[in-house]
């Protein structure tokens, strides 16, 4: 991996020690003019000209393709969404629910999982049952939690792939498998998760996948993809419908359904020039930096020497896992003494590092990403090495 060329096509490396990409990521130069170039194309030749809605529907095939093969899934279990929280909903409201039916989460949810699963309790007379796991729970630990969780009523198991409060990652193979058993289904929100771990969801055995594309694939704002696995597509309705929820339908009322294309859940205008900057993005996390094995690797050397650094200063806590499988590239740690914004405030004011609190821990999240560098992680170190004294 030639970091100085990767970083020179993401200006915002050149201007920051960007540690937020898990907030949202810098886009390369190149997603930022495909996103122009196809405006331009689109407002300069006409939106509705034949050849500019030929190239429109292209795009789509393509931000389909590419975003199966990142995760090793086929492009028909693939749903343009708008943001890993709109395909969370699809699936979970989509769901035959039946009171008193169970859904499971985890007590260290993020705000958009819980309040949904809360949502879903409070909608259809779901019980929600809520593990109780640590930050920093084992693989071993967090499966046993939920087992203990599973009950005949269990429908589903909802939570986050990788967590946003420290990066946790969960045991997916086995937390499907677990479901499966009692004939549940596994949702995963993979806000963390795309373009930062390596991703085999066809291996995983998940059931459902939602997920962004402007965090960890540095791509634009605005648009995600949902992963439904093809023989469930027909059991999850569409909440709100358009004209593709039906195979045909009469001004009598008479009408055709569409039960087995994910297609039954797309609305109507989206927006051509997001899905070039997303095709971008996957293109350059692929051929450029060399594929989400590699981004993995480096992610997680970066992120253990960052913890390696923190945990030698007085009266630093890492509040993250120490190692893989549960550790990632993000490294959360606090400062005895002080306020997690002071910090952040301070590492921007003295180094220009960007980075972002997180309150439920006390903390401030570190995202270590392929394009950071190990000088950026021995000057993160040293400036937080002085906030501490």
């Amino acid at each position: 991996m030639d970091i100085a060329k990767i970083r020179s096509q993401i200006p915002a490396t050149q201007r920051t020690i960007y540690l937020n990409t898990g907030f949202d990521g810098p886009a390369p130069i190149s997603v930022v003019e495909a996103i122009q170039q196809r405006v331009a194309y689109e407002n300069y030749d006409g939106p509705t000209t034949p050849h500019v809605l030929e190239s429109g529907r292209k795009l789509s095939v393509q931000a389909k393709e590419a975003a199966a093969r990142m995760v090793n899934v086929t492009p028909d279990e693939i749903l343009m969404t708008q943001n890993t929280t709109e395909g969370l909903n699809i699936v979970l409201n989509g769901m035959d629910w039946r009171p008193g039916d169970e859904l499971i989460t985890l007590s260290i949810e993020y705000p958009s999982v819980m309040v949904l699963a809360l949502h879903i309790q409070k909608r259809y007379g779901v019980r929600v049952r809520i593990a109780e796991v640590s930050p920093t729970e084992s693989n071993a630990g967090l499966l046993a939690k939920v087992a203990e969780a599973v009950t005949p009523r269990t429908r589903a198991i909802f939570m986050s792939h990788i967590h946003y409060l420290n990066g946790l990652r969960v045991p997916g193979a086995e937390l499907a498998a677990l479901a499966h058993r009692h004939g549940a289904r596994l949702l995963l929100d993979g806000a963390q998760g795309l373009a930062h771990v390596d991703l085999d969801l066809r291996a995983m055995g998940v059931d459902f996948y939602s997920m962004p594309g402007q965090k960890w694939l540095c791509g634009p704002d605005g648009i995600g993809a949902l992963y439904i696995k093809k023989d469930l597509i027909p059991s999850i309705q569409p909440t709100y419908a358009s004209s593709r929820a039906a195979k045909s339908w009469l001004p009598t009322g008479e009408w055709e359904p569409e039960t087995e294309a994910i297609t039954k859940f797309q609305l109507t205008t989206t927006s051509a020039p997001l899905r070039a900057g997303y095709v971008e993005a996957i293109r350059f996390v692929q051929e450029e930096v060399g594929g989400t094995k590699v981004i993995e690797e480096r992610d997680t050397m970066l992120a253990t020497a960052m913890k390696d650094a923190l945990r030698g200063i007085a009266g630093v806590q890492v509040l993250s896992p120490e190692r893989p499988p549960e550790a990632t590239g993000i490294v959360t740690f606090g400062i005895a003494g002080k306020k997690p914004k002071d910090i952040v405030d301070a590492l921007w004011a003295q180094k220009r590092i960007i980075t972002r609190t997180i309150e439920p821990l006390n903390g401030v999240r570190l995202s270590c990403h392929f394009f950071n560098t190990e000088d950026e992680v021995a000057t993160t170190a040293e400036t937080i090495r002085g906030l501490a004294k």
